[in-house]
This record gives structure tokens, sequence and C-alpha cells, in this order.
């Protein structure tokens, strides 16, 4: 059973008038989003942290990343704090909220500073309790900008970044908030990246999402933010306006801890909900930014779910993976991935698929492969999924009439 969003005609739109991205990609959404439309690689070594004796030691690393001055002093060297507090003065930008107390604050993580533990693993004497919490980040953020309304960290696997964004649009369309900074972040180290060698989806050449030939995904760092509020507050402000989130939905499968459903009926569920959230048809979407792991059943499952909710119109819309390109986030994969399609209406371009050599006959949707394609309508479909079966859901579109 999903937890989705109203329909009711009464509530409040939700739309973005902020967005940050620390990446592989790029340190800055424009920065990030040239990186997708040229097709850029941001797979290499990893060398922000020693991964000496592990099997798989490539992924998506974040470097020279600059923080204010101000956010130096609180953030220290805490590179998953760094990331986090980096994305959000991006997305909080030059025309901060004059009320932080309706503010709310939900952030997302897989593992939070855990990695500060790396000099000294097995030892916590040396660090603040507190900075150790999955909670740390969001305190941090709130505190710099006197954000006072509810504050939470969504820590769900691999669908926890597209999470927090679905919970802070809920918070706001039920009157808990009138804005609302959302998304996730992680950062590699030797504490998070022997937990994700466990799950054994790593691959020993490129991320193929999709391909026939794929052979698993490499995990990456970075982080995703977005400024949410109502479309009332953010005419008040005279924010720019960006997109609208006019949909979400999130669920879970409670079938298996890693495995998806043979039909990918849960992800099947959060997209028709999600839609029915937003008030609109299948047909209404041209392009679904997919989870798109490059592991053999990830992607097949994927595609089976799509083909479910979608009927023949599947067969008319472009689907495509950053992962390809980014690798996997962690915690701010679904957030980045949200950004990148709201990017695509922004910009009517569907960022490609790289490495997509050899068609698998049982992936047989629409791909942007390899290069860009021109996305002629004004609204997508952005998925995640992830570890225990958590799905995430997020349609956004144009804001029309903003």
């Amino acid at each position: 059973m999903s937890i989705k969003g109203s329909s009711n005609e009464d509530a409040a739109r939700i739309v973005v008038t902020g967005m940050g991205v620390v990446s592989p990609l790029g340190n800055c959404v424009d920065t990030f989003w040239r990186s997708l439309c040229e097709g850029r690689d941001g797979i290499s070594d990893i060398r922000v942290c020693d991964l000496e004796g592990f099997a798989f030691a490539r992924g998506g690393q974040v470097c020279e990343l600059l923080l204010d001055p101000a956010h130096e002093v609180v953030c220290g060297d805490d590179r998953a704090l760094r990331m986090a507090v980096a994305a959000s003065s991006q997305a909080v930008g030059s025309n901060p909220p004059a009320d932080g107390g309706k503010v709310a604050v939900v952030l997302a993580t897989n593992f939070g500073s855990a990695g500060t533990l790396d000099k000294d693993l097995g030892t916590c004497s040396k660090w603040d309790k507190g900075q150790l919490s999955l909670h740390n980040a969001a305190a941090k953020v709130a505190e710099i900008w006197g954000f006072g309304a509810m504050r939470a960290t969504v820590s769900l696997s691999c669908s926890s970044g597209a999470a927090a964004i679905a919970y802070a649009a809920h918070l706001i369309r039920n009157g808990h908030a009138s804005q609302a900074l959302a998304g996730g972040f992680d950062g590699i180290s030797r504490f998070a990246w022997a937990g994700l060698g466990l799950l054994r989806t790593m691959t020993d050449e490129k991320i193929r999402p999709f391909d026939k030939n794929r052979s698993g995904t490499l995990f990456s760092e970075g982080a995703g933010i977005v400024m949410l509020e109502s479309l009332e507050s953010a005419r008040l402000r005279n924010s720019q306006i960006l997109a609208e989130i006019k949909g979400w939905a999130f669920n879970s499968n409670a079938y298996h801890m890693t495995a998806p459903p043979d039909g990918g009926q849960g992800i099947a569920e959060s997209m028709r909900d999600a839609l029915e959230c937003a008030g609109l048809p299948p047909e209404a979407v041209g392009h679904v930014n997919t989870h798109g792991t490059g592991t053999q059943l990830n992607d097949l499952t994927e595609t089976k779910a799509i083909k479910q909710v979608f009927g023949g119109h599947a067969s008319k819309m472009l689907i495509t993976s950053i992962k390809s390109m980014t690798g996997h986030m962690m915690g701010a994969a679904g957030s980045v991935e949200a950004i990148a399609t709201a990017l695509s209406i922004m910009h009517g371009k569907i960022p490609p698929t790289i490495n997509y050599l050899d068609p698998d006959p049982e992936c047989d949707l629409p791909i942007a492969a390899n290069k860009c394609a021109e996305l002629s309508h004004d609204i997508a479909i952005s998925n995640s999924s992830g570890i225990g079966g958590n799905n995430v859901s997020l349609v956004i579109g144009k804001a029309e009439g903003a």
C-alpha cells in the first residue's frame, strides 16, 4: 500500500524554486547538466579515501569542493556534511525565506557522517556522538539558515533522496510547512564501502544500464538538494519557479531484502499512485528517468513495471539512466536524478544512457542511447528503488500558470 499525496483541487501545488548538486560530474547545477548532456563518464579510480584491500575501488568521487568560509567552520573535515551543506547553499540561493520558522528540512542519507570514523575505525572516543548521528547534517543545515519547522532524516537505502523530496512535498501540501529544503547526500568511505561490497552488485567494468551485457553498478558520492514551496509561497516571495512536483508516491515491496518481485509490482504501483496523485493519465508522460542500476535483475524488473503502467504508450516515450555517468550516488541518487528530470523538463532534453552497446531484447523500451534526445512533453517520472524493497516515484513537470 502506497503513501501518496492528495489530488484534491484545493491542495497546495508544490514547486521547485532552488536546486543544488555536488557530484562526480560537477559541483553546481550548470556544470552537472552540461556534463550529463555531453555524456561524460564520471567514474574513475577512487582517491578520496584509502580503499586498499577491497576487490573494487572504482566509483564516482567529488573533487575540488569549495565552501563558504563560515560553512567551513561548521563542517570541518566531514566530507559528507560538506557535500550536504554545499548543495543546500546552492538550493537556498540568494533569496532565503524571510521566515525560517516555516521552513522544514528533510535530508536523506545511508551513511551520514560515519566516514569520520575512517581515521580511527572502531574507536569513537575522539568523536562527538552527535556528529555520528544520521541527523547531524539536517541539524547543521537547519542551524546555518535558521530553518525551524519540522526536521527529519530519511534513510531508505537507494531510494532515500527521492523519498526525502516526496516527504517534504507531503509536509507542504498538508500545511506543516510553507517551504522545505529536501534531498539526499552520502560520502565514500571505507566504512561505507565495506557495507556496499557485501551486496555483490559491483562491476569490474563500466555501468551499462539496460544493455544485454550489463554486469553491475558502481557507487558514488555527492548530494542533491532542492528548495520546495507551495505555489502561493513562491508567488509571495517572487521566487523563480523551475518546475513542479505534480505527484509522488512511495511504498514497500514487503518481499525480499535485496531482490525485487519478478514483475516489478512495487515500482509499478508507486508510478500508478504518483500519477493518480498528479491527476494525470499515463499518456501525459513523455520520459522516465529510471532507477537503472545496470544490474541484470533491477533493469529487467523496472522494464516490466514500466510496461505494466504505460501499456502501449511505453513504446512512445524515452527512458534513460544517468547512473551510467554519475554512478550510483547512494542516498543522493534519487534526489540527483529528480533534479536531472527537472532539468530535462526545463531544457527539453533527455540525457543519454552511455556505455549502451548491445540491446537486450528483454529490456526493449526506447532508450536515449549514448547521446542526448529531444523531449517534447512537459511531464516526466523519476523512479527510485532501494534495498529493503522501498520504491519512490516523482511526477515532475512544468509549472503551468505560474
